[in-house]
């Protein structure tokens, strides 16, 4: 089965599953953005030019992504029962905060660790980029000006800087989705195998996408689209794709236990019903 297919087949089980509880599912969205996304912002606001203040938003940012992962133990979740037939509810959202927290927030401390040391020297360049860089409206007047002697000038100026942050946004990009993918089978398992220790299931989880790196990817990048059309209708259409996704990823992780098992499913049915 080609890539293309096996991606397919995964999307259409994901609308049938979803389409009868979309009502759900978007409440759940739009209840995980009310309680999620007012915290980056505040400290998006926080301002770094000294040591103290760096050393609070990486700690803030740390956080952060501790708090997110258990948002995303009740969307697995909730994705999780639609997938295996039982009902969710919007407030399954919430099912990390009243179960399994201390386990979540061990399993997503290895991953956010090595995102928050790849986030410093991002932000560390993009510090520097701010100081060397011209404003736009700086940058739109020489450009209208047509003195190419001053473009050519300033082109060699930034040259290194700008390199410089195009080697580390790419040292970034690669290492996020490594980590991404790696890890991305864990509260997963944890939900299907409660009783396992944190090691055993990022072990076994870890294990369970070995193979299956790039199918993992080029679900993900299948996306794009869908996320291009979301910005273009105002966001609106993140209510339909944000939850499309997430469905696929349960039935992808479905499919790597069925593969694994040779059995229709390993999951443990009293965790759904």
């Amino acid at each position: 089965m080609s890539l293309h297919e096996f991606s397919t087949r995964l999307k259409i089980a994901s609308r049938t599953q979803i389409i009868n509880r979309i009502g759900t599912v978007i409440g759940a969205f739009l209840m995980h953005m009310a309680i999620y996304l007012p915290l980056p912002f505040l400290l998006s606001y926080l301002n770094t030019s000294t040591p103290l203040t760096l050393a609070i938003y990486f700690a803030g940012a740390f956080l952060i992504r501790l708090y997110s992962g258990i948002l995303m133990a009740g969307e697995n979740f909730i994705y999780l029962k639609c997938a295996t037939g039982a009902e969710p509810a919007t407030l399954d959202l919430l099912y990390g905060f009243r179960n399994q927290t201390a386990q979540i927030i061990k399993l997503r401390l290895i991953p956010a660790i090595i995102l928050q040391l790849v986030d410093i020297p991002v932000l560390l360049i993009t510090e520097k980029l701010s100081l060397v860089m011209p404003d736009t409206t700086t940058m739109l007047e020489i450009l209208r000006s047509g003195d190419y002697e001053t473009i050519m000038r300033l082109s060699e100026e930034l040259f290194p800087v700008t390199s410089l942050s195009c080697l580390i946004y790419l040292m970034q990009f690669l290492i996020t989705l490594a980590v991404n993918v790696a890890f991305s089978q864990t509260i997963f398992y944890m939900l299907d195998y409660p009783d396992l220790t944190a090691g055993e299931i990022l072990s076994r989880s870890i294990s369970l996408i070995r193979d299956d790196w790039g199918k993992y990817i080029y679900v993900t990048f299948s996306f794009i689209p869908w996320y291009v059309l979301g910005i273009a209708t105002f966001y609106f259409g993140f209510l339909w794709s944000i939850p499309y996704q997430w469905s696929v990823r349960a039935n992808f992780y479905l499919e790597l236990v069925r593969k694994r098992s040779g059995q229709k499913s390993e999951r443990h049915v009293d965790v759904w019903v």
